[in-house]
């Protein structure tokens, strides 16, 4: 039986690594996104977004298999059964054929459709080939660097993570001084400097791997008796996945159609400014996965809904500390930050932060389910729902439907999901409690989300918009998010814990 105590430590340190990356990252990704929109333009901007995503279609392939490696490989050490190395090998000899795969799909019905369906100005259409080319290459490169990834996650190494993380940042900060100065087109300019960072964060990742890793060395043949269930795995992932990937592009692809590249760019800036704000909940999933998936290996059970309710409480109340003054602030926030807003932005990053809610008690639940193995039900009921988003749209749209109302269509999916996903997890796992959950968990942060947002609109709704405006917006949901995640949502004895942590470190005066 593992330590409970040392490995409380370790989901606090790792976590910790995640966040001090996160801030850093947030900075730069907010200034980055800001100057590539002012540079590039908001076409060319929609251009790379919508190009880039029919690649993305394809990356469903990769993200069934990326589930299963990161399953096998945590679940191995778990069990401790001495095939890890067979584990790793077996992973990747998978993703490589995965990658050939994304390659022939991507130059065949992928750059059929490109040339074929999407509204691009003919004048521009050389460098979307460009963007195009290098995104296939990005997105082969990705594939081949999952089993390295999921080995670092998988062996708790948050810290390199981090490290590797922020230099990747950087990197892409230099990507856009290099854009400001460069005379040569910025579209082009752009995607290729993309690429030769992912090139070379790949490389770091897979040359720490095989240094400090035994088991992140490819063997001469693969095993096929790993490699059969982790296909099987895989194979009933793969719907979910692709299902995933045929909502957020075909998504993307129907607005292009109905609203030309203007409309990417503003669900394309959304969906940047929720990625930072879930990036921050995700780095607690990310800590907690890898405890989780052991805990059932170890058939822990209690621990492991104990990890379960942590995990919700803490992702969700930080997602609710941010999105809830940027749900009520999102029009001046976004005025600061890009000057020039596109069009529905404002509209689609309201949408997108409910759905965010709903996604995170997803990702959540559906660690459990990876432990078990047994992910047919869930691919196959919540990948239908996914999919049901794209005709919904196109026919509402078809027929002369408005954007604004039709599209918070995807809050009330994305929260069925959710809802599917608790229940599939409680019939594979019977000795979870989900009362102790509802109760542990959900309660308390629904309070939360209620106090919040209640305040948030008094703010909003009685000061006229602005930098006070947004100040006291801020600093409301920080005070009480703060004070009510200490006295309510956390117990008695994690606020002995922290108060020990204070006394340990603040020196007192006596």
């Amino acid at each position: 039986m593992t330590d409970n105590s040392q490995n409380n430590k370790r989901i606090a340190k790792n976590t910790l690594m995640l966040y001090i990356r996160m801030i850093i990252s947030t900075l730069v990704t907010l200034y980055t996104s800001r100057v590539v929109l002012n540079t590039l333009g908001v076409d060319d901007y929609g251009i790379y977004n919508v190009v880039g995503g029919i690649v993305a279609i394809f990356s469903f392939l990769n993200s069934s298999m990326s589930g299963a490696t990161s399953r096998f490989l945590t679940y191995e050490m778990g069990c401790n059964n001495g095939k890890l190395s067979e584990t790793f090998s077996s992973a990747l000899y998978i993703h490589i054929g995965i990658a050939i795969l994304i390659l022939v799909a991507a130059e065949t019905v992928g750059l059929w459709f490109m040339n074929n369906k999407l509204v691009i100005p003919d004048d521009r259409m050389f460098a979307a080939h460009v963007v195009y080319q290098c995104s296939i290459i990005s997105m082969m490169v990705t594939v081949t660097q999952v089993p390295y990834n999921a080995s670092i996650i998988a062996h708790e190494k948050m810290d390199v993570y981090a490290y590797i993380e922020l230099l990747n940042v950087f990197l892409k900060l230099g990507i856009v001084f290099i854009l400001m100065i460069g005379r040569f087109d910025k579209l082009i300019l752009y995607a290729i400097l993309v690429l030769v960072v992912s090139i070379l964060i790949a490389a770091i990742y897979r040359i720490y791997c095989t240094k400090k890793f035994p088991e992140c060395h490819l063997s001469s043949s693969p095993d096929m008796q790993i490699i059969k269930p982790m296909l099987s795995f895989s194979g009933w992932d793969l719907y979910g996945n692709m299902s995933v990937s045929v909502r957020q592009q075909g998504t993307s692809i129907i607005l292009n159609m109905f609203y030309g590249p203007a409309l990417n760019a503003a669900i394309g800036l959304a969906n940047s400014v929720q990625n930072v704000i879930l990036s921050f909940a995700n780095n607690v999933i990310m800590a907690f996965r890898p405890q989780i998936i052991k805990q059932y290996a170890e058939q822990n059970i209690v621990r492991m809904q104990s990890l379960i309710i942590y995990a919700l409480k803490i992702s969700l109340s930080l997602f609710i500390l941010i999105g809830v003054p940027l749900y009520f602030e999102s029009e001046f926030v976004l005025k600061i930050w890009l000057k020039n807003v596109p069009d529905y932005t404002v509209f689609f990053l309201r949408v997108i932060l409910l759905c965010g809610l709903f996604g995170l008690v997803k990702l959540i639940f559906n660690i459990g389910i990876h432990a078990t193995g047994r992910i047919r039900l869930l691919s196959f009921l919540t990948g239908d729902i996914y999919i049901l988003t794209v005709p919904i749209l196109y026919m509402a749209l078809k027929l002369g439907a408005e954007i604004n109302p039709l599209y918070y269509i995807v809050v009330v999916l994305d929260f069925i999901i959710a809802a599917t996903t608790i229940i599939i997890h409680k019939r594979l796992i019977t000795d979870i409690h989900i009362l102790k959950i509802i109760k542990g968990a959900f309660l308390p942060v629904s309070g939360l989300l209620v106090l919040d947002t209640v305040l948030a609109y008094i703010v909003h709704s009685h000061m006229d918009i602005g930098w006070l405006r947004l100040l006291i917006s801020v600093l409301e949901s920080l005070i009480v998010s703060t004070l009510y995640i200490y006295f309510i949502i956390m117990n008695k004895s994690q606020r002995h814990k922290i108060l020990d942590i204070l006394k340990t470190k603040i020196p007192f005066s006596k």
